[in-house]
């Protein structure tokens, strides 16, 4: 019966792991540390698929006219970091997410594109 509930478990885990993969708009992985990014500016982050909560986390996007906009110090809420932006304009943006466990903790990077 634990196998069986455990395993409930893990299926439920899985589905709404696979909804996040499914509405998201850009995923970039690198070293086991992966950013998805959403429609609605919203953006998560994993170490090996588990959800970093917390985080020293800034962002670089280059929009598709050659703007740059950086966000600093983004706040976790509701389990995603959340950043001004609702990707209205079509073409390729550019974005560098840095992140940290601390202040003056080592710098994660994680660079990626989104083509709308």
């Amino acid at each position: 019966m634990l196998k069986i509930g455990l395993l409930g478990l893990g299926l439920i885990a899985g589905s709404l792991f696979a909804q996040d993969n499914s509405t998201a708009i850009s995923t970039t992985t690198l070293h086991g540390y992966s950013a998805k990014f959403f429609q609605n500016g919203d953006i998560k982050l994993y170490d090996n698929s588990k959800l970093l909560k917390n985080e020293n986390v800034d962002v670089i996007l280059y929009t598709p006219n050659h703007k740059e906009i950086t966000y600093k110090n983004i706040d976790f809420k509701q389990n995603k970091y959340h950043i001004n932006t609702d990707f209205s304009q079509k073409g390729k943006y550019t974005y560098v997410v840095k992140f940290s466990n601390f202040p003056g903790g080592v710098n994660h990077f994680l660079r990626g594109n989104i083509n709308l």
